[in-house]
């Protein structure tokens, strides 16, 4: 957490935001993965002007790729957030601005293409989230995971090494997903994995 909120703090004064959003993306993962939300909240709050000049720079066709995967990871994980934690008002503007964002995207699929599947991965986590937790929808939930899991298995630009990261998420909220619901038998399936 110190070394990205270094980070972070060097970007932002050498105006290097795709760096700066970077730090802030591995901070809120941190933070969320120890469930210190007030601390989501705050890195959140921080770059959310540069979240929405990216979302304005990918709506007129100017953004790079790199810098829309991480303004999805930043958006996905937080409209995720949102949800669990029951902010539905949050919630739903930051994924209206991540539906902004993939509209941009999936109109020049060919210009994100190394970063597509992750940003993909970020889309289908928040309507997983969104499903699981404000509309309560199996279906919808199971359909959303299954998109995750498949962006994540079909990638041919993702690294070797990442996927393994990418599925451990993706099985852990499953797990916990299944498990609330009484679903045992496919919480044990994904645990095993």
């Amino acid at each position: 957490i110190f070394w990205f909120g270094k980070m972070a703090e060097e970007a932002k004064a050498q105006h290097n935001t795709a760096r700066e959003l970077a730090a802030n993306r591995a901070m809120i993962t941190i933070f969320a993965d120890n469930e210190d939300y007030e601390k989501c909240y705050q890195r959140f709050d921080s770059v959310a002007l540069l979240l929405k000049a990216q979302a304005d720079s990918a709506a007129i066709g100017r953004a790079k790729g790199i810098m829309i995967e991480n303004v999805c990871g930043i958006l996905g994980a937080m409209s995720s957030i949102f949800y669990e934690r029951k902010k539905y008002k949050q919630a739903s503007e930051t994924e209206a601005l991540l539906h902004r964002v993939m509209k941009a995207v999936n109109n020049a699929p060919e210009k994100y293409e190394p970063f597509l599947s992750k940003i993909r991965i970020s889309a289908t986590e928040a309507v997983f989230a969104k499903a699981r937790y404000e509309q309560k929808d199996p279906r919808l939930a199971d359909s959303a995971f299954n998109k995750t899991l498949y962006w994540i298995r079909s990638s041919i630009t993702m690294s070797k090494a990442m996927k393994p990261f990418f599925e451990y998420d993706a099985y852990k909220s499953a797990i916990e997903y299944f498990m609330e619901t009484g679903r045992t038998d496919s919480a044990s399936k994904y645990l095993a994995l």
